[in-house]
């Protein structure tokens, strides 16, 4: 193509597309934490990002990690046993674009689904629990945050 003589070269857009993505694992079972920080950390994921993960167990961990460590996602446990809402955290972080919610108990329904923010439901057993995070929430979760940096 010619544009008044010169030639015009098409170049095709370079995207920054991390090569890692973080996630914030926030709940107030030790075994949950430590199963889903497992799960994740050994899945593969689509794009061949590696997935790092850190964990808290409250609020008050967890708003030290956003604030220190700048997570890409997090996944709060809507019902944290803690002195401080989780709920109420959740809407504070309602300008964090890669907020996922999970519960184990009657919430979805309930003020968490308010927040427009994906909830997952945690099963009953730890063995579900596993399946259901490598096989159903963390491809969710890393369809969502491909689709929001434009992958």
């Amino acid at each position: 193509m010619k544009d008044g003589g010169a030639a015009v070269k098409k170049t095709k857009a370079i995207r920054n597309v991390p090569n890692q993505v973080s996630i914030l694992i926030v709940d107030d079972v030790e075994e949950v934490r430590l199963l889903l920080q497992t799960v994740f950390e050994n899945q593969k994921s689509e794009k061949r990002l590696k997935i790092s993960t850190v964990t808290a167990e409250n609020v008050m961990q967890a708003r030290y990690e956003v604030e220190h460590r700048c997570p890409d996602i997090i996944l709060l446990d809507a019902l944290l046993n803690s002195g401080e809402s989780a709920q109420d955290w959740a809407r504070e972080l309602a300008r964090f674009p890669q907020l996922f919610l999970m519960t184990g108990g009657p919430s979805v329904g309930t003020g968490i689904v308010n927040l427009e923010r994906p909830v997952f439901r945690k099963p009953d057993s730890i063995q579900d629990l596993e399946r259901d995070a490598g096989r159903i929430w963390l491809p969710k979760i890393m369809k969502s945050f491909l689709e929001k940096i434009g992958s």
